[in-house]
């Protein structure tokens, strides 16, 4: 050991003499190059560690060139210009891009267990319950029922209630999330639909940027078992079901600086039995001026099987979708900004005004077919603010625009903005549907500074009630669209409260429900046009609840004039069900249950004499109504 020790330390020995005295020793010189190259390898990866986080990022955009042979390289280019920012937009390098992600993270929703209970049999017979826009144009709903038995959606559990008034009436139930995973989205966006011969739902999830369609077999009422299950780019913004079709319309935001060699990332697609196919460039609109980086997407479905039978995108945000016996009408928002030079060099008026591009898009060959856009100013308020009748689209906008004046200093460093003045109000226009003219309107009938509550048409009748909302009042409207180009309205005057909806009962009369002077006011008011003025018939008011401004959520019975809806207070909530007898408003019936979180997630309906009542955390109650 001694020996070896004297010749580890003797560094001018040759390598073969130290081996040949200590075959253990090591090699110095293989180890020394080793350590050599560890060293160096160190060094350049330290170097190039070092430029990637610290060198600057370039303030290009990425060059889509090689993209070029592609069906959609202009739309790629497009949606550059909307969604893509240069790489050192946010962060100078990658250094400072890495540090600041630390500690981002997502939650998400855990799946629950299905519940099968006691069996029955479902019924071949169809029976509608919600209050369609259209006759015959079926709307998805939380609530869905046919001649012997209730599917209720409460929130992603599908409940089959019987009719039974006594006993047990819960049949089974399925939880959709065991099917689509545990990334559900919003639960109030759901819905759902029963086939016509009531062997199948379908329900419609929304999922992370994506809406899941998933066909539930029904025909064993105490076994629901899954079917079909397809997926569509984009959260669920509207569906209906007309004559077998199933039509569903989608958003899909384009997120930041999208990779465009990833279709997913960029383009809308469907997917069905794991096979995943993006729409056609053909069938992927956008204009020159569009300034959304967002889709939306309609999709025709056969609604027996799920089969896609057409497919359209609008590169444009549609915030309202309304869907006539031929048409699905898309309103996206737009922003409209006009400058011209000002009384000085240094001044420029500006005028900003919010207005709607209306896409029409035809379902009615057994595909979707894009029939043109319209640009009307204002903002649509709902579904209801759309109505189509022969050919002519009526709509009601709220108008908004501001005007004022930019001025620099003389070195141009510095610029400042006066307002000069801002303009509320609101229009009605009819649109020829064949030519995407203009045929007639109305412009600014509203008190100035008023915003729109609620709209309804009813044949060549029309409804509006604006509101000051802060203030609680307001005036409704009554229009004679029977000559488009002479078209007459009359209105209430200044009267308390203001309606978030409108509708049409039996004889001629308007009920309007919403608020009385205070949000938690509840005030019905029931209105006739009676000598070219229209007039307040009767009102009925409660004071200290809360209640639902969805429309889908009340009961409305117009043959017998009967409505319903969830109110609630701090501890209990009471569905009060309404009748108008031609003077009063009068109650009929007052269902108690423990507190309810939405009232928006209530449904009812009337069978055979009795009320069915189903309100959210799985509550339900069935009450007789004597005459």
């Amino acid at each position: 050991m001694k020996n070896k020790d004297i010749y580890r330390e003797i560094g001018n020995v040759d390598e073969k003499y130290i081996r040949e005295s200590d075959p253990t020793a090591p090699r110095a010189g293989v180890k020394r190059r080793k350590m050599t190259i560890l060293a160096a390898c160190i060094s350049v990866f330290a170097v190039f560690l070092s430029l990637w986080l610290f060198l600057p990022f370039s303030g290009e955009l990425e060059d889509l060139s090689k993209y070029s042979n592609s069906e959609y390289y202009g739309l790629m280019l497009k949606v550059q210009e909307l969604a893509c920012r240069p790489a050192n937009y946010l962060y100078s390098n990658n250094f400072e891009k890495y540090v600041q992600s630390i500690g981002r993270n997502f939650d998400v929703m855990e799946g629950g267990n299905a519940n099968p209970t006691s069996p029955d049999a479902v019924a071949d017979k169809y029976e509608e319950v919600t209050d369609n826009q259209y006759d015959g144009v079926i709307e998805g709903d939380l609530f869905k029922r046919s001649d012997k038995n209730v599917f209720y959606l409460d929130p992603y559990n599908l409940i089959l209630y019987s009719y039974s008034i006594e006993g047990e009436c819960k049949l089974d139930e399925f939880n959709v999330r065991e099917v689509i995973g545990k990334y559900a989205g919003a639960s109030w966006e759901s819905e759902i639909f029963l086939s016509p011969d009531c062997t199948k739902v379908t329900v419609l999830i929304p999922a992370y940027n994506k809406t899941i369609a998933v066909m539930l077999d029904v025909t064993d009422a105490s076994d629901i078992k899954e079917a079909e299950v397809v997926e569509v780019s984009g959260s669920v913004i509207s569906s209906r079901m007309k004559d077998g079709k199933l039509l569903l319309v989608t958003g899909m935001p384009i997120y930041n600086d999208p990779d465009f060699s990833d279709e997913s990332a960029f383009l809308p697609q469907i997917t069905k039995n794991g096979e995943c196919e993006s729409l056609a460039a053909p069938d992927i609109l956008y204009n020159d001026d569009c300034t959304n980086a967002y889709y939306t997407v309609a999709v025709m479905l056969d609604s027996e099987s799920l089969d896609v039978l057409g497919s359209l995108a609008v590169l444009d945000n549609a915030w309202v979708v309304s869907v006539s016996e031929n048409n699905i009408f898309l309103g996206c928002n737009y922003y409209g900004y006009s400058e011209e030079p000002g009384e000085y060099d240094n001044e420029i008026i500006t005028k900003n005004i919010n207005q709607t591009n209306i896409y029409t898009i035809s379902y009615s060959s057994g595909t979707l077919e894009n029939k043109g856009m319209v640009r009307v100013d204002g903002f649509l308020n709902d579904q209801y603010s759309l109505d189509e009748k022969d050919g002519v689209l009526r709509v009601v906008t709220e108008t908004w625009s501001r005007t004022g004046k930019r001025y620099h200093t003389v070195d141009k460093e510095v610029y400042n903005f006066t307002s000069i003045e801002s303009y509320r109000s609101a229009d009605l226009y009819c649109i020829d549907l064949a030519t995407n003219e203009i045929v007639g309107s109305v412009i600014g009938f509203a008190p100035e500074g008023e915003q729109v509550a609620s709209v309804r048409f009813d044949g060549d009748k029309a409804y509006v009630c604006t509101a000051v909302v802060v203030s609680f009042t307001d005036p409704v409207f009554f229009f004679d669209l029977s000559d488009m180009s002479n078209i007459t309205y009359t209105d209430t005057g200044v009267i308390e409260g203001f309606s978030t909806s409108l509708i049409e009962l039996e004889g001629g009369y308007l009920l309007g429900i919403g608020y009385g002077n205070t949000r938690d006011h509840l005030k019905l008011e029931v209105y006739e046009e009676k000598n070219g003025m229209v007039v307040s018939v009767c009102t009925y008011e409660l004071s200290g609840v809360e209640f639902s401004e969805d429309y889908k959520s009340y009961y409305v019975n117009r043959k017998d004039n009967l409505f319903g809806l969830m109110t609630s207070r701090a501890d209990v909530g009471d569905y009060i069900l309404l009748h108008f007898n031609g003077g009063a408003i009068v109650p009929v019936a007052n269902v108690r249950f423990d507190r309810v979180s939405d009232e928006g997630a209530t449904r009812a309906t009337m069978i055979d004499g009795k009320l069915f009542v189903f309100a959210s955390e799985g509550q339900f109650e069935v009450v007789a109504i004597i005459n």
